[in-house]
Protein backbone atom coordinates (compact mmCIF):
# COMPACT_ATOMS: atom_id res chain seq x y z
CA UNK A 1 0.00 0.00 0.00
CA UNK A 2 3.06 2.34 1.07
CA UNK A 3 4.32 2.18 -2.32
CA UNK A 4 0.89 3.14 -4.15
CA UNK A 5 0.87 5.73 -1.94
CA UNK A 6 4.25 6.96 -3.24
CA UNK A 7 3.03 6.30 -6.89
CA UNK A 8 0.54 8.03 -6.32
CA UNK A 9 2.04 11.02 -5.12
CA UNK A 10 4.75 11.26 -8.01
CA UNK A 11 1.89 10.81 -10.51
CA UNK A 12 -0.02 14.11 -9.16
CA UNK A 13 3.25 16.18 -9.07
CA UNK A 14 4.01 14.80 -12.47
CA UNK A 15 0.39 16.33 -13.93
CA UNK A 16 2.06 20.16 -13.56
CA UNK A 17 5.59 19.38 -14.84
CA UNK A 18 6.44 19.29 -18.39
CA UNK A 19 8.50 16.67 -20.08
CA UNK A 20 12.26 18.27 -18.99
CA UNK A 21 11.52 18.01 -14.82
CA UNK A 22 11.10 14.03 -15.54
CA UNK A 23 14.88 13.65 -15.08
CA UNK A 24 15.31 16.11 -12.55
CA UNK A 25 12.78 14.40 -10.39
CA UNK A 26 13.84 11.30 -10.73
CA UNK A 27 17.23 12.39 -9.89
CA UNK A 28 15.97 13.51 -6.52
CA UNK A 29 14.37 10.33 -5.95
CA UNK A 30 17.41 8.57 -6.64
CA UNK A 31 19.37 11.15 -4.16
CA UNK A 32 16.92 10.38 -1.78
CA UNK A 33 17.09 6.68 -1.82
CA UNK A 34 21.34 6.85 -1.23
CA UNK A 35 21.63 9.57 1.45
CA UNK A 36 18.72 7.84 3.30
CA UNK A 37 18.17 11.42 5.73
CA UNK A 38 15.76 10.50 8.42
CA UNK A 39 13.35 13.21 10.43
CA UNK A 40 12.36 12.67 14.33
CA UNK A 41 12.91 8.63 13.60
CA UNK A 42 10.27 8.14 11.04
CA UNK A 43 11.17 8.10 6.95
CA UNK A 44 10.20 10.91 4.99
CA UNK A 45 7.39 10.29 2.19
CA UNK A 46 5.90 7.26 3.56
CA UNK A 47 8.23 4.52 3.23
CA UNK A 48 10.59 5.38 0.51
CA UNK A 49 10.78 1.61 -0.68
CA UNK A 50 10.75 1.02 -4.53
CA UNK A 51 12.78 3.46 -5.13
CA UNK A 52 13.47 1.65 -8.61
CA UNK A 53 9.70 0.90 -9.52
CA UNK A 54 8.89 4.74 -8.72
CA UNK A 55 11.51 5.68 -10.89
CA UNK A 56 10.61 3.75 -13.97
CA UNK A 57 6.46 5.05 -13.26
CA UNK A 58 8.14 8.83 -13.75
CA UNK A 59 9.88 7.94 -16.59
CA UNK A 60 7.30 6.15 -18.00
CA UNK A 61 4.18 8.51 -16.95
CA UNK A 62 1.77 10.02 -19.82
CA UNK A 63 -0.48 12.53 -18.46
CA UNK A 64 -4.13 11.37 -19.45
CA UNK A 65 -6.26 12.83 -22.18
CA UNK A 66 -8.57 15.03 -21.82
CA UNK A 67 -11.39 12.54 -23.17
CA UNK A 68 -10.03 10.18 -20.07
CA UNK A 69 -10.55 12.93 -17.62
CA UNK A 70 -13.81 14.06 -18.78
CA UNK A 71 -15.30 10.47 -18.57
CA UNK A 72 -13.85 9.64 -15.29
CA UNK A 73 -15.47 13.25 -13.79
CA UNK A 74 -18.64 12.42 -15.33
CA UNK A 75 -18.35 9.14 -14.45
CA UNK A 76 -18.06 9.84 -10.54
CA UNK A 77 -21.11 12.55 -11.29
CA UNK A 78 -23.52 10.10 -11.94
CA UNK A 79 -22.22 7.89 -9.26
CA UNK A 80 -22.46 10.78 -7.03
CA UNK A 81 -26.14 11.33 -8.20
CA UNK A 82 -27.37 7.84 -7.31
CA UNK A 83 -25.92 7.98 -4.52
CA UNK A 84 -27.58 11.64 -2.78
CA UNK A 85 -31.03 10.47 -3.63
CA UNK A 86 -30.76 7.65 -1.22
CA UNK A 87 -32.33 7.85 1.89
CA UNK A 88 -30.50 8.18 5.01
CA UNK A 89 -32.14 6.69 8.39
CA UNK A 90 -30.40 8.65 10.85
CA UNK A 91 -27.88 11.12 10.69
CA UNK A 92 -25.47 13.02 13.72
CA UNK A 93 -24.35 16.41 12.84
CA UNK A 94 -20.71 17.14 11.62
CA UNK A 95 -18.01 18.04 13.59
CA UNK A 96 -17.23 21.62 13.81
CA UNK A 97 -14.27 21.28 11.93
CA UNK A 98 -16.26 20.67 9.00
CA UNK A 99 -18.61 23.74 8.87
CA UNK A 100 -18.62 27.79 8.93
CA UNK A 101 -19.88 27.94 12.26
CA UNK A 102 -19.47 26.59 15.69
CA UNK A 103 -21.63 25.33 17.98
CA UNK A 104 -22.31 27.89 20.56
CA UNK A 105 -20.52 30.96 21.59
CA UNK A 106 -21.33 33.16 24.76
CA UNK A 107 -20.12 36.51 25.09
CA UNK A 108 -19.53 38.38 28.29
CA UNK A 109 -23.05 40.41 28.69
CA UNK A 110 -22.64 44.14 28.12
CA UNK A 111 -18.97 44.80 28.99
CA UNK A 112 -17.38 48.00 29.14
CA UNK A 113 -14.51 48.43 27.35
CA UNK A 114 -12.27 48.10 30.34
CA UNK A 115 -13.73 44.54 30.65
CA UNK A 116 -12.83 43.46 26.94
CA UNK A 117 -9.63 44.05 27.77
CA UNK A 118 -9.46 42.49 31.23
CA UNK A 119 -11.79 39.58 31.54
CA UNK A 120 -12.46 36.55 30.36
CA UNK A 121 -14.58 37.68 26.88
CA UNK A 122 -16.67 34.11 25.61
CA UNK A 123 -17.05 30.88 26.01
CA UNK A 124 -17.40 28.58 23.00
CA UNK A 125 -19.03 25.25 22.99
CA UNK A 126 -18.05 22.96 19.93
CA UNK A 127 -20.65 20.16 18.87
CA UNK A 128 -17.78 17.25 18.99
CA UNK A 129 -17.46 18.50 23.31
CA UNK A 130 -14.42 20.42 22.97
CA UNK A 131 -14.46 24.01 24.52
CA UNK A 132 -12.42 26.90 23.56
CA UNK A 133 -12.37 30.28 26.33
CA UNK A 134 -11.10 33.17 24.76
CA UNK A 135 -9.27 34.53 28.41
CA UNK A 136 -8.03 38.19 27.84
CA UNK A 137 -4.49 39.45 26.23
CA UNK A 138 -3.39 40.17 29.50
CA UNK A 139 -3.43 36.62 30.69
CA UNK A 140 0.21 35.46 30.82
CA UNK A 141 -0.93 31.62 31.48
CA UNK A 142 -1.78 29.32 28.69
CA UNK A 143 -5.26 27.20 28.99
CA UNK A 144 -4.49 23.80 27.79
CA UNK A 145 -7.30 22.34 25.56
CA UNK A 146 -10.88 21.54 27.08
CA UNK A 147 -13.99 19.47 26.69
CA UNK A 148 -17.28 20.38 28.48
CA UNK A 149 -20.13 18.29 29.72
CA UNK A 150 -23.73 19.62 30.76
CA UNK A 151 -24.39 18.35 34.60
CA UNK A 152 -27.89 18.99 35.58
CA UNK A 153 -27.86 23.05 36.00
CA UNK A 154 -24.02 23.70 35.39
CA UNK A 155 -21.67 23.62 32.79
CA UNK A 156 -18.15 22.03 33.60
CA UNK A 157 -15.45 22.45 31.67
CA UNK A 158 -12.74 20.24 31.98
CA UNK A 159 -8.85 19.62 30.65
CA UNK A 160 -7.96 18.00 28.51
CA UNK A 161 -4.30 16.87 28.72
CA UNK A 162 -3.19 14.44 26.23
CA UNK A 163 0.73 14.43 27.56
CA UNK A 164 0.97 13.41 30.94
CA UNK A 165 3.85 14.87 31.06
CA UNK A 166 2.66 18.37 30.05
CA UNK A 167 0.39 18.32 33.33
CA UNK A 168 2.33 20.33 35.65
CA UNK A 169 3.17 23.38 33.05
CA UNK A 170 -0.76 23.62 33.01
CA UNK A 171 -0.88 23.20 36.73
CA UNK A 172 -3.78 20.48 36.43
CA UNK A 173 -4.50 17.05 35.62
CA UNK A 174 -5.85 15.53 32.91
CA UNK A 175 -9.63 15.52 33.23
CA UNK A 176 -9.66 17.76 36.35
CA UNK A 177 -12.96 20.02 36.04
CA UNK A 178 -11.41 24.05 35.62
CA UNK A 179 -14.16 25.61 35.48
CA UNK A 180 -18.04 25.89 36.08
CA UNK A 181 -20.94 28.20 35.09
CA UNK A 182 -24.40 27.64 36.24
CA UNK A 183 -26.64 27.47 33.61
CA UNK A 184 -29.68 30.76 34.44
CA UNK A 185 -33.48 30.20 33.03
CA UNK A 186 -32.71 32.48 30.12
CA UNK A 187 -30.24 29.79 29.09
CA UNK A 188 -27.00 32.47 30.01
CA UNK A 189 -24.06 31.08 31.62
CA UNK A 190 -23.26 32.35 35.15
CA UNK A 191 -19.34 32.03 36.31
CA UNK A 192 -19.15 30.41 39.60
CA UNK A 193 -15.38 29.62 40.52
CA UNK A 194 -12.07 28.30 38.34
CA UNK A 195 -9.28 26.31 39.85
CA UNK A 196 -7.00 28.18 36.60
CA UNK A 197 -6.62 32.00 35.62
CA UNK A 198 -9.31 33.01 33.40
CA UNK A 199 -10.06 36.20 34.47
CA UNK A 200 -13.58 35.79 35.34
CA UNK A 201 -15.99 37.88 37.29
CA UNK A 202 -18.55 35.87 40.33
CA UNK A 203 -21.84 36.19 38.72
CA UNK A 204 -20.57 37.01 35.24
CA UNK A 205 -23.22 36.46 32.28
CA UNK A 206 -22.26 35.49 29.22
CA UNK A 207 -25.21 35.35 26.64
CA UNK A 208 -25.57 33.26 23.38
CA UNK A 209 -23.72 35.60 20.60
CA UNK A 210 -26.64 36.10 17.94
CA UNK A 211 -25.52 35.66 14.40
CA UNK A 212 -24.67 38.23 12.50
CA UNK A 213 -25.41 38.88 8.75
CA UNK A 214 -21.85 38.14 7.40
CA UNK A 215 -22.40 34.55 9.20
CA UNK A 216 -26.15 34.84 7.18
CA UNK A 217 -24.33 35.43 4.12
CA UNK A 218 -22.14 32.57 4.50
CA UNK A 219 -24.70 30.18 4.30
CA UNK A 220 -24.99 30.98 0.58
CA UNK A 221 -21.74 28.86 -0.29
CA UNK A 222 -23.31 25.83 1.21
CA UNK A 223 -26.13 25.33 -1.39
CA UNK A 224 -26.77 21.71 -2.83
CA UNK A 225 -28.91 20.10 -5.12
CA UNK A 226 -29.80 17.05 -3.23
CA UNK A 227 -31.23 17.06 0.09
CA UNK A 228 -29.93 13.31 -0.20
CA UNK A 229 -26.54 14.42 0.43
CA UNK A 230 -25.93 14.07 3.58
CA UNK A 231 -22.65 15.88 4.50
CA UNK A 232 -24.05 18.92 2.57
CA UNK A 233 -27.42 19.13 4.66
CA UNK A 234 -25.75 18.09 7.47
CA UNK A 235 -23.56 21.35 7.57
CA UNK A 236 -26.74 23.24 6.26
CA UNK A 237 -28.39 21.89 9.38
CA UNK A 238 -25.49 23.17 11.88
CA UNK A 239 -24.75 26.58 10.45
CA UNK A 240 -28.36 27.35 10.82
CA UNK A 241 -29.72 30.12 13.49
CA UNK A 242 -30.21 28.59 16.74
CA UNK A 243 -34.08 28.35 17.68
CA UNK A 244 -33.38 29.71 21.45
CA UNK A 245 -31.24 29.24 24.10
CA UNK A 246 -32.36 25.88 25.85
CA UNK A 247 -32.36 23.46 22.52
CA UNK A 248 -29.76 22.10 20.69
CA UNK A 249 -29.66 20.13 16.92
CA UNK A 250 -28.85 16.73 17.51
CA UNK A 251 -29.74 14.60 14.65
CA UNK A 252 -31.29 14.56 11.21
CA UNK A 253 -33.04 12.21 8.52
CA UNK A 254 -33.91 12.26 5.28
CA UNK A 255 -36.96 10.58 4.44
CA UNK A 256 -40.79 10.23 4.92
CA UNK A 257 -41.00 10.18 8.98
CA UNK A 258 -43.74 11.38 9.33
CA UNK A 259 -45.93 9.80 6.51
CA UNK A 260 -46.19 12.54 4.82
CA UNK A 261 -45.56 10.84 0.92
CA UNK A 262 -42.56 13.08 -0.16
CA UNK A 263 -40.12 10.66 -0.34
CA UNK A 264 -37.29 11.15 -0.34
CA UNK A 265 -37.06 14.83 -0.33
CA UNK A 266 -38.74 15.37 3.21
CA UNK A 267 -36.16 16.10 5.98
CA UNK A 268 -36.45 16.18 9.75
CA UNK A 269 -34.52 17.84 12.19
CA UNK A 270 -34.29 16.69 15.77
CA UNK A 271 -33.78 18.76 18.71
CA UNK A 272 -33.46 18.68 22.35
CA UNK A 273 -32.62 20.27 25.48
CA UNK A 274 -29.36 21.32 26.24
CA UNK A 275 -29.08 19.94 29.62
CA UNK A 276 -31.94 19.54 32.74
CA UNK A 277 -35.51 18.81 31.39
CA UNK A 278 -37.67 21.38 29.98
CA UNK A 279 -41.43 20.71 30.54
CA UNK A 280 -43.02 23.14 28.84
CA UNK A 281 -42.58 23.87 24.75
CA UNK A 282 -44.90 26.58 24.12
CA UNK A 283 -42.27 28.98 23.87
CA UNK A 284 -40.32 27.16 20.90
CA UNK A 285 -40.17 29.35 18.06
CA UNK A 286 -38.99 27.57 15.05
CA UNK A 287 -39.40 30.58 12.80
CA UNK A 288 -40.34 30.85 9.25
CA UNK A 289 -36.68 32.13 8.12
CA UNK A 290 -35.31 29.02 9.07
CA UNK A 291 -36.92 27.08 7.08
CA UNK A 292 -37.09 29.39 4.59
CA UNK A 293 -33.30 29.17 4.52
CA UNK A 294 -33.46 25.44 4.02
CA UNK A 295 -35.55 25.29 0.86
CA UNK A 296 -33.21 28.70 -0.81
CA UNK A 297 -30.38 26.26 0.00
CA UNK A 298 -31.23 22.64 -0.56
CA UNK A 299 -32.92 22.20 -4.27
CA UNK A 300 -35.54 19.79 -4.26
CA UNK A 301 -36.00 19.80 -0.76
CA UNK A 302 -40.09 19.48 -0.41
CA UNK A 303 -40.92 19.39 3.03
CA UNK A 304 -38.93 20.30 6.46
CA UNK A 305 -40.00 18.85 10.09
CA UNK A 306 -39.18 20.12 13.32
CA UNK A 307 -38.78 17.81 16.28
CA UNK A 308 -38.20 18.37 20.04
CA UNK A 309 -37.95 16.33 23.04
CA UNK A 310 -37.80 18.02 26.42
CA UNK A 311 -34.70 15.83 27.74
CA UNK A 312 -31.29 15.23 26.11
CA UNK A 313 -30.43 12.53 24.54
CA UNK A 314 -28.41 9.58 25.56
CA UNK A 315 -26.49 9.16 22.24
CA UNK A 316 -29.50 7.58 20.44
CA UNK A 317 -32.12 9.18 18.26
CA UNK A 318 -35.66 7.46 19.57
CA UNK A 319 -38.43 9.22 17.88
CA UNK A 320 -41.16 8.06 20.03
CA UNK A 321 -39.59 10.33 22.82
CA UNK A 322 -40.09 14.21 20.78
CA UNK A 323 -43.33 15.55 22.42
CA UNK A 324 -44.11 18.13 19.44
CA UNK A 325 -43.08 19.10 16.02
CA UNK A 326 -44.17 21.48 13.47
CA UNK A 327 -43.55 21.30 9.62
CA UNK A 328 -43.45 23.36 7.07
CA UNK A 329 -43.98 22.62 2.90
CA UNK A 330 -42.45 24.60 0.30
CA UNK A 331 -45.90 26.25 -0.54
CA UNK A 332 -46.41 27.42 3.00
CA UNK A 333 -42.93 28.66 3.09
CA UNK A 334 -43.47 30.36 -0.46
CA UNK A 335 -46.57 32.30 1.28
CA UNK A 336 -44.42 33.88 4.08
CA UNK A 337 -41.46 35.04 1.52
CA UNK A 338 -44.46 36.62 -0.73
CA UNK A 339 -46.00 38.27 2.08
CA UNK A 340 -42.46 40.07 2.90
CA UNK A 341 -41.99 40.51 -0.64
CA UNK A 342 -39.42 37.97 -1.54
CA UNK A 343 -39.01 35.00 -3.92
CA UNK A 344 -36.84 32.09 -4.53
CA UNK A 345 -35.50 34.02 -7.16
CA UNK A 346 -34.65 36.95 -5.10
CA UNK A 347 -32.11 34.10 -3.44
CA UNK A 348 -30.63 33.01 -5.88
CA UNK A 349 -30.21 36.74 -7.87
CA UNK A 350 -28.97 38.58 -4.55
CA UNK A 351 -28.76 35.97 -1.61
CA UNK A 352 -27.62 38.91 1.10
CA UNK A 353 -29.95 41.31 -0.73
CA UNK A 354 -32.76 38.58 0.54
CA UNK A 355 -31.40 37.63 3.82
CA UNK A 356 -30.85 41.24 4.79
CA UNK A 357 -34.81 41.96 3.95
CA UNK A 358 -35.98 38.82 5.33
CA UNK A 359 -33.93 39.52 8.99
CA UNK A 360 -34.82 43.27 8.73
CA UNK A 361 -35.67 44.86 11.79
CA UNK A 362 -38.97 46.15 12.73
CA UNK A 363 -39.72 49.28 12.96
CA UNK A 364 -39.89 51.24 15.89
CA UNK A 365 -43.14 51.87 17.91
CA UNK A 366 -44.09 55.17 18.81
CA UNK A 367 -47.18 54.11 20.58
CA UNK A 368 -46.54 52.19 23.69
CA UNK A 369 -49.53 49.95 23.36
CA UNK A 370 -48.97 49.32 20.00
CA UNK A 371 -45.44 48.24 21.03
CA UNK A 372 -46.84 45.99 23.95
CA UNK A 373 -48.86 44.29 21.11
CA UNK A 374 -46.09 43.79 18.45
CA UNK A 375 -43.85 42.64 21.05
CA UNK A 376 -46.40 40.04 22.22
CA UNK A 377 -47.04 38.80 18.54
CA UNK A 378 -43.01 39.05 17.70
CA UNK A 379 -42.00 37.12 20.59
CA UNK A 380 -44.83 33.89 19.96
CA UNK A 381 -44.56 33.88 16.63
CA UNK A 382 -43.96 30.32 15.33
CA UNK A 383 -44.37 28.26 11.74
CA UNK A 384 -48.46 28.30 12.52
CA UNK A 385 -48.39 31.96 11.39
CA UNK A 386 -47.83 30.85 8.10
CA UNK A 387 -51.12 30.53 6.61
CA UNK A 388 -52.85 30.91 9.73
CA UNK A 389 -53.88 34.24 11.97
CA UNK A 390 -51.98 35.28 15.05
CA UNK A 391 -53.68 37.39 17.46
CA UNK A 392 -52.82 39.16 20.65
CA UNK A 393 -55.09 40.70 23.83
CA UNK A 394 -54.02 42.04 26.54
CA UNK A 395 -54.67 44.14 29.98
CA UNK A 396 -51.56 46.32 31.38
CA UNK A 397 -51.90 45.84 35.28
CA UNK A 398 -49.07 48.88 35.75
CA UNK A 399 -46.67 51.08 33.96
CA UNK A 400 -43.01 51.58 35.77
CA UNK A 401 -40.83 54.12 34.30
CA UNK A 402 -36.90 54.49 35.14
CA UNK A 403 -34.72 56.43 33.50
CA UNK A 404 -35.01 55.50 29.71
CA UNK A 405 -36.72 52.58 30.15
CA UNK A 406 -40.61 51.76 30.68
CA UNK A 407 -41.40 48.29 31.93
CA UNK A 408 -45.19 47.16 31.52
CA UNK A 409 -47.29 44.60 33.70
CA UNK A 410 -49.70 43.10 31.95
CA UNK A 411 -51.75 39.55 31.68
CA UNK A 412 -51.46 38.60 27.82
CA UNK A 413 -53.21 36.76 25.25
CA UNK A 414 -51.38 34.92 22.33
CA UNK A 415 -53.89 33.09 20.26
CA UNK A 416 -53.71 31.54 16.57
CA UNK A 417 -56.66 30.40 14.42
CA UNK A 418 -56.66 28.33 11.13
CA UNK A 419 -60.12 29.09 9.25
CA UNK A 420 -62.48 25.87 7.65
CA UNK A 421 -65.73 25.90 6.34
CA UNK A 422 -66.73 29.44 6.15
CA UNK A 423 -65.74 29.49 10.44
CA UNK A 424 -62.35 29.48 12.38
CA UNK A 425 -61.19 27.64 15.21
CA UNK A 426 -57.47 27.77 17.50
CA UNK A 427 -54.92 25.56 17.15
CA UNK A 428 -52.52 27.31 19.64
CA UNK A 429 -52.12 30.03 21.81
CA UNK A 430 -51.48 31.19 25.45
CA UNK A 431 -53.02 33.26 28.66
CA UNK A 432 -50.16 34.54 31.28
CA UNK A 433 -48.75 37.33 33.46
CA UNK A 434 -45.73 39.22 30.83
CA UNK A 435 -43.45 42.07 31.90
CA UNK A 436 -42.25 43.56 28.50
CA UNK A 437 -39.38 46.60 29.00
CA UNK A 438 -38.51 49.16 26.44
CA UNK A 439 -36.05 51.68 25.87
CA UNK A 440 -37.29 54.51 24.90
CA UNK A 441 -35.85 56.38 21.86
CA UNK A 442 -34.88 59.75 21.46
CA UNK A 443 -37.90 60.02 18.58
CA UNK A 444 -40.31 58.52 21.41
CA UNK A 445 -40.04 55.09 20.07
CA UNK A 446 -40.19 51.75 22.60
CA UNK A 447 -37.72 49.08 21.56
CA UNK A 448 -38.44 45.88 23.36
CA UNK A 449 -35.53 44.53 25.36
CA UNK A 450 -36.58 42.19 27.62
CA UNK A 451 -40.02 40.11 27.38
CA UNK A 452 -40.00 38.16 30.65
CA UNK A 453 -42.63 34.82 31.33
CA UNK A 454 -43.11 33.28 34.20
CA UNK A 455 -41.62 30.07 35.29
CA UNK A 456 -42.97 26.71 34.76
CA UNK A 457 -44.21 23.89 37.51
CA UNK A 458 -43.91 24.99 41.32
CA UNK A 459 -41.84 28.02 40.20
CA UNK A 460 -44.60 29.72 38.57
CA UNK A 461 -46.35 31.48 41.20
CA UNK A 462 -43.08 31.98 43.04
CA UNK A 463 -41.25 33.59 40.06
CA UNK A 464 -44.96 36.25 39.35
CA UNK A 465 -44.58 37.61 42.93
CA UNK A 466 -40.68 38.13 42.53
CA UNK A 467 -40.84 40.08 39.58
CA UNK A 468 -44.48 41.91 39.99
CA UNK A 469 -44.84 44.93 41.55
CA UNK A 470 -46.84 43.75 45.12
CA UNK A 471 -50.03 45.71 44.70
CA UNK A 472 -50.83 43.72 41.19
CA UNK A 473 -49.72 40.11 41.76
CA UNK A 474 -53.42 38.84 42.83
CA UNK A 475 -54.31 39.70 39.30
CA UNK A 476 -51.29 38.72 37.83
CA UNK A 477 -51.91 35.05 39.55
CA UNK A 478 -55.53 35.10 38.19
CA UNK A 479 -55.63 34.01 34.89
CA UNK A 480 -59.50 33.86 34.40
CA UNK A 481 -59.94 37.72 35.30
CA UNK A 482 -59.09 38.58 32.22
CA UNK A 483 -59.69 35.94 29.97
CA UNK A 484 -63.03 35.93 28.21
CA UNK A 485 -62.83 39.74 27.45
CA UNK A 486 -59.24 38.83 25.69
CA UNK A 487 -61.12 36.18 23.46
CA UNK A 488 -63.79 37.95 22.67
CA UNK A 489 -61.18 40.64 21.63
CA UNK A 490 -59.17 37.42 19.51
CA UNK A 491 -62.14 36.75 17.89
CA UNK A 492 -63.17 39.85 16.86
CA UNK A 493 -60.12 39.82 15.18
CA UNK A 494 -60.45 36.25 13.63
CA UNK A 495 -63.84 37.33 12.22
CA UNK A 496 -62.36 40.63 10.59
CA UNK A 497 -59.56 38.97 8.89
CA UNK A 498 -61.29 35.89 7.87
CA UNK A 499 -64.28 38.16 6.74
CA UNK A 500 -66.29 35.71 8.59
CA UNK A 501 -70.33 35.54 8.14
CA UNK A 502 -71.00 35.68 11.81
CA UNK A 503 -74.79 35.80 11.53
CA UNK A 504 -74.82 32.03 10.30
CA UNK A 505 -71.66 30.95 12.68
CA UNK A 506 -74.07 32.24 15.52
CA UNK A 507 -77.47 31.16 14.38
CA UNK A 508 -75.94 27.76 13.73
CA UNK A 509 -74.06 27.94 17.37
CA UNK A 510 -77.79 28.30 18.92
CA UNK A 511 -79.70 25.91 16.66
CA UNK A 512 -77.14 23.26 18.45
CA UNK A 513 -77.32 24.27 21.95
CA UNK A 514 -81.02 23.91 21.57
CA UNK A 515 -81.36 20.40 20.09
CA UNK A 516 -80.51 18.95 23.24
CA UNK A 517 -81.55 17.11 26.15
CA UNK A 518 -85.22 17.23 24.20
CA UNK A 519 -86.43 16.31 27.95
CA UNK A 520 -85.35 18.81 29.54
CA UNK A 521 -87.45 22.15 30.70
CA UNK A 522 -84.12 24.16 32.05
CA UNK A 523 -82.95 26.40 29.77
CA UNK A 524 -79.73 25.92 31.75
CA UNK A 525 -79.92 22.10 31.15
CA UNK A 526 -79.22 22.79 27.23
CA UNK A 527 -76.69 25.34 28.20
CA UNK A 528 -74.70 22.93 30.14
CA UNK A 529 -74.82 20.05 27.86
CA UNK A 530 -73.19 21.79 25.17
CA UNK A 531 -70.78 24.42 27.31
CA UNK A 532 -68.76 24.43 24.36
CA UNK A 533 -70.92 25.65 21.82
CA UNK A 534 -72.67 28.15 24.35
CA UNK A 535 -68.73 29.50 25.53
CA UNK A 536 -68.37 30.23 21.55
CA UNK A 537 -71.42 32.42 21.32
CA UNK A 538 -70.11 34.49 24.16
CA UNK A 539 -66.76 34.84 22.19
CA UNK A 540 -68.20 36.30 19.48
CA UNK A 541 -68.93 39.12 21.63
CA UNK A 542 -70.63 42.32 19.97
CA UNK A 543 -71.41 39.87 17.11
CA UNK A 544 -73.52 37.74 19.36
CA UNK A 545 -75.33 40.95 20.69
CA UNK A 546 -76.12 42.26 17.31
CA UNK A 547 -77.72 39.30 16.00
CA UNK A 548 -79.69 38.84 18.93
CA UNK A 549 -81.07 42.26 19.76
CA UNK A 550 -82.08 42.00 15.77
CA UNK A 551 -84.25 39.41 17.00
CA UNK A 552 -85.23 40.68 19.92
CA UNK A 553 -86.47 43.75 18.43
CA UNK A 554 -88.43 41.34 16.07
CA UNK A 555 -90.28 40.55 19.28
CA UNK A 556 -91.89 36.73 19.89
CA UNK A 557 -88.39 35.41 21.04
CA UNK A 558 -90.62 33.56 24.10
CA UNK A 559 -89.34 30.19 23.44
CA UNK A 560 -85.84 28.13 24.32
CA UNK A 561 -84.02 30.59 21.80
CA UNK A 562 -84.71 33.74 23.40
CA UNK A 563 -84.19 32.38 26.84
CA UNK A 564 -80.44 30.85 25.30
CA UNK A 565 -79.95 34.01 23.56
CA UNK A 566 -80.81 36.19 27.16
CA UNK A 567 -78.04 34.28 29.19
CA UNK A 568 -75.12 34.75 25.71
CA UNK A 569 -76.11 38.11 26.20
CA UNK A 570 -76.12 38.68 29.64
CA UNK A 571 -72.78 37.17 30.10
CA UNK A 572 -71.21 39.31 27.37
CA UNK A 573 -72.27 42.35 28.55
CA UNK A 574 -70.78 41.45 31.85
CA UNK A 575 -67.88 40.66 30.04
CA UNK A 576 -67.89 44.12 28.51
CA UNK A 577 -68.57 45.97 31.75
CA UNK A 578 -72.00 47.04 30.52
CA UNK A 579 -75.27 48.38 32.36
CA UNK A 580 -77.29 45.47 32.94
CA UNK A 581 -80.97 45.32 34.34
CA UNK A 582 -81.42 42.03 37.20
CA UNK A 583 -84.53 40.18 37.99
CA UNK A 584 -86.60 36.71 37.39
CA UNK A 585 -88.06 37.11 33.40
CA UNK A 586 -90.30 34.23 32.26
CA UNK A 587 -88.68 34.30 28.47
CA UNK A 588 -85.47 35.92 26.93
CA UNK A 589 -87.94 38.65 25.09
CA UNK A 590 -88.94 39.90 28.59
CA UNK A 591 -85.37 40.22 29.50
CA UNK A 592 -84.66 42.05 26.57
CA UNK A 593 -87.46 44.54 26.84
CA UNK A 594 -85.87 45.16 30.53
CA UNK A 595 -83.00 46.10 29.11
CA UNK A 596 -84.22 48.03 26.52
CA UNK A 597 -86.29 49.95 29.50
CA UNK A 598 -83.19 50.73 31.19
CA UNK A 599 -81.31 53.00 28.14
Amino acid sequence: MGVDMEMSCDERVLKEMCSETRKDYSLSLLSLATKRRIIGGSPLAFGEGGIKERIKNVLNFKKPSRVVTTVSVALVLVLSIGFAVNRASVNTLPSADDVLSVARTYSLENPTDKQKLERLASITLYKNGTAELATPLISSYLLPACTYSFEENELLIYANIEMPESESAYGVNNGDVIARFAVADDGALVFESATVPLFADAGARYVLAPMTLDDLNALSTLRTPYVGDNSAVGKIIYALPQIDNEHTQQYFSIGDDYGTGRVPFTLTIYYESINAEVNDTRNITVTPENAALLFALIDNLEEVSFAFRNTPSDGELDTSVYISRVSYSKEKVTEYLESIGLTWEDFLNDWVGSIEKMYAVPPVSLDLEAAVSDAILEVNKNSYLLGDLATEAHTTLATVEQGDTVTVYLMALYQVYRYSGGGFYDISGDHIPVAITFDKGLNGGYTMTEYWIPRDGSYYIPSIREKFPPDICEDAIDTQKYICAHIISSYEQAVEYGKVDTNYQIASLIETICSSPVEASNPRAYIKAHSIEFRELVYYGRYTLDYCFSLFEQGSQTGLEGHIMAAACGDIMTVLGEKITEGNFDTGQDWYNAQSASE
